[in-house]
This record gives C-alpha cells, structure tokens and sequence, in this order.
C-alpha cells in the first residue's frame, strides 16, 4: 500500500470517529492540540513531525509519522499528508489530505 493510499484509509477511519457524536469529535479536537516536548533523537526522526522553532511532537506530527509525507516535488514537499480542517467552533470538521487544502 502507498502512503498516499494509508493516509486516505486513515482519514477515513478519523472521519468516522468524529461523525459518532459531538462529545467525541470535541475530544479529539482537544487531543489534536496536544503537544510534547521531543527529546533530540525525536526531532531528527525521518518520519516523525516536530512542530519547527520548538521541536513539539503533536497529535498531527505523529500521525503523519505513520501516514508519510508529501513526496512529490513542489512546495508541500516534506509535508504530512493528513491535515484537519477545523469549523467556526474551533473544532475539527474533518480530516483531509493536506494538498486538498491548497
């Protein structure tokens, strides 16, 4: 499976957790903004996603640690390809591939 392909099935399975109820979407709305200070074999990680200027590891990083990264050459490239989009209430939507945001 192509990374492009596990990050669609992931999405999807993201999508289906915050379609359960308004309670879980707003958990993990939450959990979405959680950060973690990274220790420095974390920040050099080839696939892991530190927030740059403070080396965090959030939510988004480590998911896209999984998913993979845009690899395709272009001003995204390096960037994950899961992203969320949040709605008026600050709360995610959904998730999408990070390029259908641009």
């Amino acid at each position: 499976m192509k990374d492009k392909d596990f990050a669609l099935e992931m999405i999807d399975r993201l999508n289906e957790l915050l379609e359960y109820n308004e309670e879980v979407r707003a958990d993990i709305s939450e959990f979405y903004r959680c950060v973690h200070e990274s220790r420095p074999g974390t920040v050099t990680h080839p696939t892991l996603q530190v927030q740059l200027g403070t080396n965090h590891l959030s939510f988004i990083g480590l998911l896209n640690g999984i998913a993979g990264k845009i690899t395709k050459e272009g001003p995204l490239k390096g960037i994950g390809l899961i992203a969320a989009k949040f709605n008026d209430d600050d709360l995610i939507e959904k998730f999408v591939l990070t390029e259908d945001l641009f």
